[in-house]
């Protein structure tokens, strides 16, 4: 059971949009900062993204960036620190916005100084 539902009525693929997953070494395309929080959720806008990553402490180093939400983050995320590809895969996770978050010592590369309790 789920919720009271049997778990061979739940509709696995709604099922699954309800969960938020942040590995401990995320994954970050080749792409803007915008376009890696979009793949959490295609519709949010420039002010959801400001919001989720300045939940997990990433909007200080993104927003000082001349390109700012349009920064490349390069091949795997190379152009940031293991911190700071964490802090932008945690505002993928919560710009989703999901019930259920899972991590996988997602938390292991921040600055201790600098965590925020999530």
């Amino acid at each position: 059971m789920i919720d009271g539902v049997p778990i061979q009525d739940i509709n696995l693929r709604s099922y699954r949009k309800q969960i938020g997953y942040v590995p401990q070494e995320p994954v970050l395309f080749n792409t803007s900062v915008a376009k890696n929080l979009r793949m959490g959720n295609p519709d949010a806008s420039d002010d959801q993204i400001e919001k989720a990553l300045k939940m997990t402490n990433a909007w200080q180093f993104i927003s000082d960036h001349p390109e700012r939400i349009e920064r490349r983050v390069g091949s795997s995320g190379m152009q940031l620190s293991g911190g700071e590809k964490q802090r932008v895969a945690l505002a993928r996770v919560f710009i989703k916005n999901p019930k259920i978050l899972l991590f996988d010592e997602a938390t292991s590369a921040l600055d201790k100084k600098n965590e925020r309790e999530v």
